[in-house]
């Protein structure tokens, strides 16, 4: 099976091959840039028992690619290094028989394959403003909690930092995206680009069990577990040059 590096090198090479990129870019048709992105994240569960309990900043880099087609729309596309996260909270089995809660501060890296239809305006002065929507394809390339776990009575029984848990964050992970922004064009074909973005997550990121609880959110006695489910989202202040 084919680990996480190798599959982000498959897929980063395929899209260049795709595009053709030096072709294009005799053609004006194609423009390529940098970006760097803060952003804020959260998490949605929708498994009960699991709540929400914060969000987290992080940070994105990578490549822009612009393919356009017509005068005022383009595909947009690229690769991506995207730290991203957030918290949660769930019931936890601390010992046999005796059952807790922890809370999570959970840390995801991700090499990030968007793909969206970019609709600009004519240039207004030295400035063309744009809206996009697209998907996004994610491959997770690192996972890491701060967790502190409690006893039923809320003392801290255990805590770790940085510790790895990429067993329990699935692959893949998918998600919408739909943005703003403007170019300031500073000369010829080279631009300075911002603009804000919304990823809507729609597939789950975990792989792992917690104890059931019942609808008033109280541990059930059977000692059954359920997986958790959530989805991730983040809004990202995207900032960068196009050449």
């Amino acid at each position: 099976m084919a680990t996480k590096v190798e599959l982000m090198k498959q897929l980063l090479v395929l899209l260049f091959l795709i595009f053709g990129v030096g072709e294009l870019t005799a053609q004006n048709k194609l423009r390529l840039g940098l970006t760097a992105s803060p952003n804020i994240g959260w998490i949605n569960p929708d498994t009960r028992g699991v709540d929400s309990d914060g969000s987290r900043l992080g940070f994105k880099y990578g490549v822009i690619v612009d393919y356009s087609f017509a005068e005022n729309y383009a595909l947009s596309t690229g690769a991506f290094i995207n730290h991203m996260g957030g918290k949660i909270k769930f019931p936890e089995e601390i010992s046999s028989n005796s059952f807790g809660s922890s809370e999570s501060v959970v840390k995801l890296q991700y090499v990030d394959l968007p793909i969206s239809l970019k609709l600009r305006t004519n240039e207004i002065g030295y400035i063309t403003y744009f809206g996009q929507i697209g998907f996004e394809g994610s491959i997770n390339i690192g996972a890491k909690t701060d967790l502190k776990s409690f006893d039923s009575n809320g003392k801290e029984v255990f805590s770790a930092d940085n510790e790895k848990i990429s067993d329990e964050i699935k692959l893949f992970r998918a998600s919408l995206v739909v943005g703003i922004g403007a170019e300031y064009n500073i000369s010829g074909n080279t631009s300075i680009v911002g603009g804000l973005s919304f990823h809507n997550g729609f597939t789950n990121i975990f792989d792992f069990d917690v104890p059931k609880t019942d609808k008033n959110g109280q541990l059930l006695t059977t000692g059954e577990t359920q997986k958790v489910k959530a989805n991730n989202n983040f809004i990202s202040l995207d900032i960068g040059v196009l050449f």
